[in-house]
């Protein structure tokens, strides 16, 4: 109970920070490269004479008050014809039920596809094993080359550290191997 308390706790300073924030920034000029200048309302005066912002707050009010209305309602209908007592009941609940398993068993074949003994995932590791001398090699190859232009740049005194480019291809490949 302490820790759901202290983690309750936690989210709630995390979202408060972020709700605060974003009403702070609502009245300010800030445009993450210099600070933030306080201009008010200016930026909701600018908002609100905007013709396209205009536009898509009506496109979401109706969206949300007549599209989800209207899906609310023809959901429950279908739900009292599922449910009542005709003819077709079975073919409904099968018409209705089957777009959520059809998706589920096509899911469940691309995986099966990937993973089984001939799969593409499977094949895609028998040709890495199969070319493992080579990409070795390479990697091999590229190491050396590396290494050599980095011993050239000490031997004319330039500093050579982690995060320089002579190091870069090699800090990758060591990193993915």
């Amino acid at each position: 109970m302490a820790l759901s308390r202290a983690i309750c706790t936690d989210l709630l300073v995390f979202f408060l920070y972020a709700l605060v924030r974003t009403v702070y920034f609502s009245f300010t000029d800030y445009d993450l490269f210099s600070d933030a200048v306080w201009v008010g309302l200016s930026n909701f005066k600018a908002l609100l004479s905007d013709d396209l912002f205009l536009l898509s707050l009506a496109n979401t009010i109706w969206f949300s008050l007549i599209v989800t209305g209207v899906q609310t309602v023809l959901a429950l209908g279908l739900a009292i014809l599922v449910n009542s007592k005709i003819r077709a009941k079975s073919f409904f609940r099968t018409a209705f039920y089957l777009p959520s398993i059809l998706s589920s068993a096509a899911v469940t074949l691309i995986f099966i596809w990937f993973y089984q003994k001939n799969g593409y995932l499977n094949g895609f590791i028998t040709d890495l094993v199969n070319h493992y001398p080579y990409i070795s090699c390479f990697f091999a190859v590229a190491v050396v080359c590396q290494v050599l232009l980095v011993l050239r740049d000490r031997v004319k005194g330039l500093p050579v550290g982690w995060f320089d480019p002579a190091w870069a291809i090699m800090s990758t490949i060591v990193a993915a191997w």
